[in-house]
């Protein structure tokens, strides 16, 4: 962060170049190519007849790809790196009686004067849309549960339990109990 007064800014801008990137361009090269391909060999079995009208193939253009194409902006968008932005936005909400009580169209509203204009705003607020919504999606941990949680952590690793409590965790995690 540069400046304090320019962190929403910042936490915006960061929500728009998606992790997979890469490798959309590369999935949406090989659709079109293979579409290319398709049209291709079309075009080269109509010409192998004397008379086009003998052709039995479909010359209809069908996007074929359109599906390919939007799943491939789907695993994009879902790459989008948003956690920075949602917690920034949980804690304004948490921390602003008036926030909390707002309407979802309150909520954006307040949001919107500190993103950025345009597309960059607007693609953060879309990441947004269940903070905005007024039905709690995820619990948020206060500061009083986290500390209490620690306090366990640090009573048994002060007993001696450490290991114990190591494997039981992995034991959990990896679905063994």
């Amino acid at each position: 962060m540069r400046n304090h007064n320019e962190k929403a800014r910042d936490i915006a801008r960061s929500v728009l170049p998606s992790t997979a990137r890469k490798g959309a361009r590369d999935s949406r090269a090989i659709i079109h190519g293979r579409e290319r391909a398709h049209e291709r060999q079309l075009l080269h079995d109509l010409r192998g007849h004397l008379d086009p009208d003998d052709y039995e193939g479909d010359l209809g253009f069908a996007a074929r790809h359109h599906r390919d194409l939007k799943e491939i902006v789907d695993r994009r968008r879902s790459a989008d790196k948003v956690g920075p932005l949602i917690a920034w936005a949980e804690r304004r909400v948490e921390r602003d009686p008036a926030l909390r009580t707002a309407t979802p169209e309150g909520r954006e509203a307040h949001f919107r004067k500190f993103l950025p204009p345009g597309l960059i705003g607007n693609h953060a607020i879309s990441h947004l849309h269940w903070v905005l919504d007024d039905r709690p999606r995820r619990r948020i941990r206060t500061d009083t549960t986290r500390n209490r949680d620690v306090a366990l952590v640090e009573a048994i690793i002060a007993a001696g339990g450490h290991g114990d409590l190591n494997r039981r965790l992995r034991a959990e995690l990896s679905g063994v109990v």
